[in-house]
């Protein structure tokens, strides 16, 4: 079985996906590192050169790749559930864990982020992106299988949540 997690960037997909796939005894994999490692470079850098729609083509391809992969917990890229079908795809092979933030807390995550993110380095009311973004990126995370508040994870209750679904 896959677990994909799902959310906006900053929501915090990569730390839940270390402390899940280690709960579950499954393997775990970033889909935005495998993208950089297939492409020997940066999302920011392969934004750049080949732009966005080039990017969201490639990492459809990426994520239909791990149809292969069992007992596995992927952390997705923010917009990756929004195109090509990516989030019922995601639900019809495994089970969608939605780390569920407002704005305002994204906003201040993002603030002081470490990393930079190619699509929130060049915005001048980064909050005002947030929101906007995350309406129209809402009925997408919304209809994933589970959905837990990303301010408050409890790993040991989101493998409680997970258990009904895994087999």
């Amino acid at each position: 079985m896959r677990v994909y997690i799902v959310g906006f960037p900053g929501s915090g997909k990569t730390t839940l996906l270390k402390h899940l796939a280690q709960r579950l005894h499954y393997q775990s994999a970033d889909l935005d590192r495998c993208f950089e490692q297939k492409f020997s470079m940066t999302i920011a850098d392969y934004f750049a050169q080949y732009g966005q729609a080039s990017f969201r083509e490639q990492e459809c391809l990426l994520l239909k790749e791990t149809i292969q992969w069992e007992n596995m917990v992927i952390a997705t890229g923010g917009g990756t559930p929004c195109f090509y079908q990516n989030m019922q795809w995601m639900n019809t092979h495994g089970v969608t864990l939605y780390l569920e933030m407002n704005a305002k807390a994204l906003f201040s995550r993002l603030q002081n982020a470490k990393d930079p993110r190619p699509l929130l380095s060049q915005k001048t009311d980064l909050l005002q992106y947030i929101e906007q973004t995350l309406k129209e990126r809402a009925p997408y995370y919304e209809s994933a299988t589970v959905k837990v508040n990303g301010l408050n994870v409890n790993v040991d209750e989101v493998v409680e949540l997970l258990k009904k679904y895994l087999h």
